[in-house]
């Protein structure tokens, strides 16, 4: 089983999902904290399961936890997730300056 890792970029962006939802709906809220739990554990069982992302970086892959993309890196047994965005942003152009 692979160890997850988050970068510090990709726990502010949990953490400012997760406080945005509880302020609009705290139901909402628990469930995607849950969904974001359950994908983690998911990748550390299968960390090639998202797809790869070469527009971007030759290393780079993905998953949804919809509506939200979560990019990441594996490398060896870790999967280090790199950020957490909504999908409806301009994923590309963020991600390229990340990954550089």
């Amino acid at each position: 089983m692979a160890e997850i890792r988050r970068s510090p970029r990709a726990e502010a962006d949990l953490e400012s999902i997760l406080e945005y939802l509880e302020r609009t709906n705290s139901s909402a809220a628990q469930r995607c904290a849950m969904d974001f739990r359950e994908k983690t554990e998911a990748l550390a069982r299968f960390p090639e399961m998202g797809r790869l992302r070469p527009e971007i970086a030759s290393d780079l892959r993905s998953t949804l936890v919809w509506p939200y993309v979560l990019f990441y890196r594996v490398e060896d047994d870790v999967v280090q997730i790199l950020r957490i965005l909504h999908g409806k942003r301009d994923l590309r152009r963020i991600m390229r300056r990340e990954v550089r």
